[in-house]
């Protein structure tokens, strides 16, 4: 990250902070990250703007899903966005590009969606702020992201997302499957749409066989269930083998 977005003093909290958080000191990279947090939030909101920018875009453009919020990999990065500072710092800057359709911010805020996930409260509270009615689903930025700049790397991430929620509904087979068959047939035809848009389809083209293959089958077996035992009972008489 370039730090220089920072005035001096910030800079030579925000490496200190980093650096004794490496070092394995916990209480005290936690007491100079409060300091860090409480100088930048008193300055003003371009500032505060130029560095969320900068942190997000040395931790997250850098990669195409979805940022985990704790683990040793995380804590070992040169850089990382703790809890603190996503609810400080981040989100005010995140809820107010997010009112002004910036596709870059919004991409962000589902990449973020862990952090959102393990704090209901304040999560609640930046919805109300953007004016979203319903939970947080990261799949909802990643879409708008997408509608509006067009970019790769947000489709990939919706993708994904997407393909999450796909291998969800099929994860019980072959006792079932988590979805009615229009659910299935929607959310299919919706990857499908997606998919026909990305630089990179031959990633998905087993999964969406696989998914378009279980989505027919569910389909039959639902129109005539009286006549199996059950899914896998229907699956083996009709010799079909999931993967």
């Amino acid at each position: 990250m370039d730090v220089a977005v920072l005035n001096r003093r910030l800079q030579n909290l925000w490496e200190e902070y980093n650096h004794v958080r490496l070092l394995g000191q916990k209480k005290e990279a936690n007491n100079l990250l409060a300091v860090f947090i409480n100088e930048l939030r008193q300055q003003d909101q371009a500032e505060m703007q130029h560095f969320v920018d900068a942190l997000c875009t040395a931790v997250l453009d850098t990669n195409d899903e979805v940022l985990a919020n704790n683990g040793v990999a995380v804590a070992n990065q040169v850089e990382r966005i703790q809890h603190p500072l996503f609810k400080d710092i981040l989100l005010p800057i995140l809820a107010k590009q997010y009112l002004q359709n910036s596709s870059r911010h919004m991409k962000w805020i589902g990449q973020l969606e862990q952090f959102f996930y393990t704090d209901a409260e304040t999560t609640s509270a930046f919805l109300q702020q953007i004016h979203y009615e319903g939970f947080f689903e990261a799949a909802y930025f990643f879409e708008k992201a997408f509608a509006i700049s067009q970019e790769q790397d947000a489709l990939t991430l919706l993708l994904h997302q997407l393909a999450k929620t796909m291998d969800y509904y099929f994860h019980e087979v072959p006792y079932g499957v988590l979805a009615t068959p229009h659910v299935l047939q929607e959310a299919l035809q919706c990857f499908k749409n997606y998919w026909s848009l990305s630089q990179h389809q031959r990633k998905w083209t087993d999964h969406f066989i696989y998914w378009e293959r279980l989505t027919y089958h569910w389909t039959c077996y639902n129109s005539d269930s009286n006549s199996y035992n059950n899914f896998a009972h229907y699956l083996s008489l009709h010799n079909i083998l999931p993967d």
